[in-house]
C-alpha cells in the first residue's frame, strides 16, 4: 500500500509528467448559489445576442449581396468564412484560457463588444459601391464576427462547465444553454427581416449592434473574476492540447458533434428550394425553419437531463440514429422508388430531426468534459477551457461543413440522394459510438480505463481525483 507521501507526490504530477506547483491554488473556486445563478444568467443572455447576430443576415443579406452582383458561390463563402473562422478561433482561446493568458470574463465581455462593432459596420456595407468591395468588406466583417464569436461561445462554455462540471444536473444546465442558442437561431431572422422592411437593410444591424453594446457592461457587472492578477505566470497541472485531441473517446464525441452540427445546418441552402417543388408556400418554409429550431430548443433541457440520469453515450446514439431516419423520410430513400413524401411526411421528418439534433449534441459537451477527466484528472487547471474550445469548434466547423456539403452534394445528385447519403454518415457514426460503448462496458475492469468510451457509456458516476474509477452503469 503507497505511502501518504507517494499518494501526495503522485497527486502533485500531471498525466503527462509534469509536476505541478503545490503554491498554485486550483483556479475552479466555489461560488455562491448567487453568483453562479447570476453568472449563468449574463451567459445565456450573452448566447442569445451572439446568436441573434450569427443568423440575423440569413433573410437579408442574399438579396443585397445580389444588387450588388454577387453571386451564389461569393455569398455562400461569406457565410461559411464565419463557421471556419470560428473552428480554428475556439481552440486558440481554449488554450489561451487554459493558460491564463485571458480571461473567460474579459474574454466573454471583449467577443461581445467585437461583435457589436462588426454587426453594427455590416450595416454599412450597403453603401459600397463596387461589387470587389462589397464582397472584401463583408468577408472582413464575418471573419471578425467569427473570432469574437468564438470569444464569447468558448469562454461561455469554459464558465458555464467550471460552475457547474461536479454537479448532477450538468447535462440540464447545458441543455438550457442550448435553448438559448436556439432562441437567437429563431429571433434573428424575425428581426433582421422585420426591421429590414420598414426601416431598410442597415437598421437590424444597428439595432442588434446596440444591443451587444449594452451587454458588454453587463456581463462584466453580472460574472465574478475567475482569477487572481498575482497568480499569472504560475503554472499548475495542465493537459496539454494533443493530449485531449489524440485520445479515442475525445476522438469519437468530436466526430459526433460536428456531424450532428452537420446535420442540423446541411438543409439550410437546400431544402427551400425542394419544398416549393412538393407545394409548400414561401410563409409554409419560413415557418418550418422555425418550427425545428423551437423544437431543438425545447428538447435540449430533456437530452442534457435524459444523459444525466441515463449516461451520455445512450441519449447521443439515438440523436445520431434519430437523424438518420429523418433524412431518409426527408428524402426519401432514393434506391426503393418511393415518392417524395407529402407535407405530413415532411413535417415528420424536421420534427424528428430536431429533437434529434438535440439529443445528439448536447450531451457531448458533458461527455468529453468527463473522458477528459478521466483521461487527464479533475486536477487538472483550465481543462473546461480546453473542452470548451474543442467542443465550440466542432461545432461550427460542421455548420460550416453542413450547407458546402447540402449545396454541392445536391448539385451532384440531387436533393434525395443528398438526404440519403448524409443519413448513411451519420447513420455510421451513432453505429461506432455503439460499439465503442459496447466494447467499453466488456472490457475487463482490470484494463486501462482511459481507453475506450467508459465516460460517455456509464451514467455519471463520481471519478475520484485520480480518475481511477468510474461507477458502474
Amino acid at each position: 500500500m503507497p505511502s501518504d507521501i507517494t499518494v501526495i507526490q503522485e497527486d502533485l504530477q500531471d498525466h503527462d509528467g509534469v509536476p505541478s506547483s503545490p503554491l498554485t491554488p486550483m483556479r475552479a473556486r466555489q461560488f455562491t448559489p448567487g453568483q453562479k445563478r447570476a453568472s449563468l444568467a449574463a451567459v445565456l443572455s450573452c448566447l442569445i445576442v451572439t446568436n441573434v447576430t450569427f443568423s440575423i443576415s440569413a433573410p437579408i443579406f442574399p438579396q443585397e449581396a445580389a444588387r450588388h452582383g454577387v453571386g451564389a458561390t461569393a455569398v455562400g463563402v461569406i457565410f461559411s468564412s464565419f463557421s471556419f473562422v470560428d473552428f480554428f478561433s475556439s481552440i486558440a482561446f481554449g488554450k489561451l484560457l487554459q493558460r491564463r493568458v485571458l480571461s473567460r470574463r474579459l474574454t466573454l465581455a471583449g467577443g461581445i463588444l467585437a461583435l457589436a462593432v462588426g454587426t453594427a459596420l455590416f450595416g454599412l456595407v450597403a453603401r459600397l459601391p463596387s461589387r470587389a468591395s462589397f464582397i472584401a468588406v463583408c468577408l472582413a466583417l464575418r471573419l471578425i464576427e467569427g473570432v469574437a464569436c468564438a470569444a464569447v461561445d468558448t469562454s461561455a462554455t469554459a464558465i458555464t462547465a467550471a460552475l457547474y462540471k461536479d454537479s448532477p444536473h450538468f447535462g440540464a444546465v447545458m441543455g438550457f444553454s442550448e435553448s438559448m442558442i436556439s432562441i437567437g437561431w429563431v429571433a434573428g431572422p424575425v428581426v433582421g427581416g422585420s426591421l429590414a422592411t420598414v426601416y431598410g437593410f442597415g437598421a437590424p444591424f444597428y439595432a442588434v449592434g446596440l444591443l451587444a453594446l449594452v451587454f458588454t457592461p453587463i456581463s462584466l457587472l453580472m460574472l465574478p473574476a475567475d482569477e487572481d492578477p498575482d497568480l499569472r505566470g504560475r503554472r499548475g497541472a495542465r493537459t496539454q492540447l494533443r493530449t485531449l485531441i489524440t485520445h479515442p473517446p475525445v476522438i469519437i464525441l468530436a466526430i459526433s458533434a460536428i456531424v450532428a452540427a452537420t446535420m442540423i445546418t446541411w438543409v439550410d441552402p437546400v431544402l427551400a428550394p425542394h419544398l416549393e417543388d412538393i407545394g409548400f408556400s414561401i410563409a409554409d418554409i419560413g415557418f418550418l425553419f422555425g418550427v425545428q429550431a423551437v423544437i431543438y430548443g425545447l428538447w435540449s433541457p430533456a437530452a442534457g437531463w435524459g444523459g444525466d440520469k441515463v449516461g451520455r453515450a445512450p441519449v447521443i446514439i439515438a440523436g445520431l440514429l434519430g437523424s438518420c431516419v429523418a433524412n431518409l423520410i426527408l428524402g426519401p430513400l432514393p434506391w426503393l422508388h418511393l415518392r417524395a413524401g407529402g407535407h405530413s411526411s415532411v413535417w415528420v421528418a424536421i420534427t424528428i430531426l430536431g429533437v434529434a439534433s438535440a439529443c445528439a449534441f448536447t450531451p457531448i459537451m458533458p461527455a468529453v468534459m468527463e473522458a477528459s477527466q478521466t483521461k487527464a484528472g479533475r486536477r487538472q487547471e483550465g481543462l473546461e477551457d480546453l473542452v470548451a474550445g474543442i467542443v465550440s469548434g466542432c461545432f461550427y466547423l460542421g455548420c460550416g461543413i453542413g450547407p458546402l456539403a447540402g449545396g454541392s452534394l445536391t448539385d451532384l445528385t440531387g436533393f434525395a440522394w443528398t438526404a440519403s447519403l448524409l443519413a448513411a454518415v451519420v447513420g455510421a457514426q451513432g453505429a461506432v459510438v455503439l460499439i465503442m460503448s459496447i466494447s467499453a462496458k466488456c472490457r475487463p475492469t482490470t484494463e486501462e480505463p482511459h481507453s475506450a468510451l467508459s465516460d460517455t457509456l456509464l451514467p455519471p458516476g463520481r471519478v475520484n481525483s485520480l480518475g481511477a474509477s468510474v461507477e458502474a452503469l
